[in-house]
């Protein structure tokens, strides 16, 4: 075998076995921004797929749950968007987004005093927030 196919062979093996390495141990983050781009460009499945990876790599991280939770109100599993509205807001509690989402999903259900409460906090952290003050205005009528 010519020596020079061999070592560049050798590398391109290694190039492509370190590129397989890093894609696997991706950080959370990575996986995070993935699935903001595949939800910005409405690929669900994948978004979800990638906001289930992130939190899988860093629990921690309420705007994974929230992200998802969104995501998963496109396929109608509000029971489980709802865990992760519920998981957003126990990793932080002034988070007003997953306040609203919940409300909204309190409303659908019908429960018209926890949709209000939660209005009520997401206004308390941010009074001037549109989602917050709609869903509010629904709850009232």
């Amino acid at each position: 075998m010519d020596y020079k196919k061999f070592v560049s062979s050798g590398l391109v093996i290694s190039t492509c076995m370190f590129s397989a390495v890093a894609m696997a141990e991706l950080p959370a983050c990575r996986y995070f921004e993935r699935g903001v781009l595949f939800q910005a460009r409405a690929k669900v499945t994948e978004a979800i797929e990638n906001y289930s990876k992130a939190i899988e790599l860093d629990a921690s991280y309420a705007p994974s749950y929230y992200n998802r939770g969104v995501c998963l109100t496109t396929f109608g599993e509000s029971e489980k968007a709802l865990a992760d509205f519920n998981k957003a807001i126990e990793l932080n509690d002034k988070y007003v987004s997953a306040y609203t989402r919940r409300g909204e999903y309190y409303l659908a259900k019908g429960d018209k005093e926890k949709a209000i409460a939660d209005c009520n906090k997401a206004l308390s952290y941010a009074p001037t927030n549109k989602a917050a003050l709609a869903l509010k205005a629904k709850c009232e009528k």
